[in-house]
């Protein structure tokens, strides 16, 4: 039999923290997203939440139950904002994809979408080049536009709409 400790409900915390926040952060800093598929970080949110409250009816101290209730809390919450998430991304809120390309040498992919984000915004166009495994990159955003043209220029040089990136140098164009 397992020996659950009260650092048991830490951990879950800590799980669930590093599925759901961190790639945000990653994604601030470097452009880069790097986030599991959003359907399996719902269920090991899922699982850690079950765990935490198992955990939590067989702790006999004090500092025990604390800190499995606030795990359960804690897990609880983050079980049902990406259970939301996942449940309006289903739905498709704007994101269309309008073009893929592939490089002449095939080592990158860009895939370019129309993102509507409703009555009271504008049409954009991003372009995300595929990284490894789930990885993506935004390499191009540009707001009020609704249709991208591209060209490769070389094996890792493109112009999106008037606009030249080298992708070799981490090259990213982002306009407001």
């Amino acid at each position: 039999m397992i020996k659950k400790t009260a650092n048991s409900g830490t951990y879950a915390i800590l799980l669930c923290f590093l599925l759901v926040v961190l790639p945000f952060i990653v994604k601030y800093y470097s452009h880069w997203d790097v986030a599991l598929p959003t359907s399996l970080t719902w269920v090991i949110c899922v699982l850690t939440f079950i765990y935490t409250v198992n955990s939590f009816f067989v702790q006999t101290t004090l500092r025990g139950k604390i800190i499995g209730f606030l795990a359960i809390l804690i897990t609880g919450l983050f079980s049902i904002l990406v259970g939301l998430w996942l449940f309006f991304m289903a739905f498709g809120l704007g994101k269309e994809l309008l073009d893929t390309t592939t490089s002449p040498d095939g080592k990158y992919t860009i895939d370019f979408y129309l993102i509507n984000g409703g009555a009271t915004t504008s049409f954009l166009v991003t372009g995300e080049l595929d990284g490894p495994l789930w990885t993506e990159k935004e390499v191009y955003h540009q707001y009020r536009m609704d249709q991208v043209t591209f060209e490769w220029i070389n094996n890792h040089t493109i112009k999106i709409n008037k606009r030249t990136l080298d992708l070799a140098k981490g090259e990213i164009y982002r306009l407001p």
